[in-house]
């Protein structure tokens, strides 16, 4: 009954597979020491958004809502601010990104911000870009 017992259990560790944890896909930047990877980003082409501890979302020191977030990034990414973009239909506001290639987000949060906030507002950016793709397809 043992030899049995243990021919059972070396055939079901074999034969099952144990599902592992995937978290997150994201593609981070790869490491880059050139120069052109150093250089200054134009104030403009930068969007900043912070979390803080309270759990607010801040668009440039502004406060907004997670609702917000989409419509602000996809309106900072499709400015086009110098007027060569065949495919983009922003308003050219001088505050905004030149062009999408060069529009930059930077998402920082404080060591008290909530992981689900941290993950909604990435998912609201990553819907963003989403939406500007499908429009220009």
């Amino acid at each position: 009954m043992a030899d049995i017992a243990f021919l059972l259990l070396i055939f079901f560790l074999v034969t099952t597979t144990i599902s592992a944890d995937k978290g997150i896909l994201r593609q981070l930047p790869s490491i880059c020491d050139t120069e052109d990877c150093i250089a200054n980003i134009t104030e403009r082409n930068l969007l900043r958004i912070s979390m803080n501890a309270k759990q607010q979302i801040m668009i440039e020191d502004d406060i907004v809502k997670l609702s917000d977030v989409k419509t602000l990034v996809e309106a900072f990414i499709d400015n086009n601010g110098n007027n060569i973009c065949a495919y983009c239909e922003g308003t050219q506001s001088s505050e905004s990104s030149d062009h999408p290639k060069k529009a930059v987000i930077s998402l920082s949060h404080d060591a008290l911000t909530k992981y689900d906030l941290f993950i909604s507002v990435q998912d609201e950016i990553t819907q963003a870009y989403y939406n500007l793709r499908m429009r220009h397809a």
